[in-house]
C-alpha cells in the first residue's frame, strides 16, 4: 500500500474516533497501524498493539499558531435613528 493511501486510511480511522475520544479525558489518541495492510486500529493504550503493528499516537488538537495579520477596515455603516430625548438634568452650582 502506498504512502498516500495509507494516509487516507489514517486521516478516515482518526476522524471516525474523534467523537468517541474526545469524551475522554486525554487529549491523545493511539493506534496500531499493521504496515502490511495499511489498517488503523484504535485503541485505549499502546500496549494493546500486537507484533504485527506499529503503535502510533497523536494530539486531537495541537498548539495554536500565531495570530494572522489584521485585515482591513470595514465600511462605515449607516447611521442609526436618534433615540428619545432624555429627561434634564439637575442644575448645577453657581460660581
Amino acid at each position: 500500500m502506498n504512502s498516500l493511501k495509507c494516509l487516507v486510511v489514517l486521516a478516515f480511522s482518526c476522524m471516525a474516533s474523534t467523537a468517541a475520544m474526545a469524551a475522554t479525558a486525554s487529549n491523545v489518541v493511539n493506534a496500531c497501524y499493521t504496515v502490511s495492510t495499511g489498517s488503523v486500529r484504535i485503541v485505549s493504550v499502546l500496549s494493546e498493539c500486537k507484533s504485527t503493528e506499529k503503535a502510533i499516537s497523536w494530539n486531537i488538537k495541537g498548539p495554536e499558531g500565531p495570530a494572522g495579520p489584521i485585515g482591513p477596515t470595514g465600511h462605515v455603516g449607516k447611521t442609526g435613528l436618534e433615540g428619545p430625548k432624555g429627561a434634564t438634568g439637575a442644575t448645577g452650582h453657581a460660581v
